[in-house]
């Protein structure tokens, strides 16, 4: 379970759960992140009283891929030449390190 805090005095909450589990966390989605951000004791307190802002949103696996980023005249960039899954936080890591 994740909360960040974000703009608007608004705080994200999310879960990662294994893959064989989305299927049942699809079907009842707020149900399923509710019960999850319900089992972590320290975050209880703070679920009393908010109202949520949006509705929950899930994704699945998602593929990554790496394309030859260069050819003669072109170069691809960021999201164009490749896709990493963004919850590992590869992506911005490698977008960091190599901006310097």
């Amino acid at each position: 379970v994740y909360c960040f805090p974000t703009d608007g005095d608004l705080t994200l909450l999310a879960a990662s759960v294994p893959i064989e589990r989305f299927d049942e966390f699809k079907s009842d989605p707020e149900g399923s992140l509710m019960g999850i951000a319900h089992s972590m004791e320290a975050l209880v307190p703070r679920l009393e009283g908010p109202e949520r802002e949006g509705p929950v949103r899930g994704s699945g696996s998602i593929p990554g891929y790496l394309r030859v980023p260069y050819g003669p005249g072109w170069v691809l960039v960021g999201d164009s030449a490749m896709v990493m899954d963004p919850w590992s936080g590869q992506g911005i890591d490698q977008g960091s390190t190599h901006a310097v």
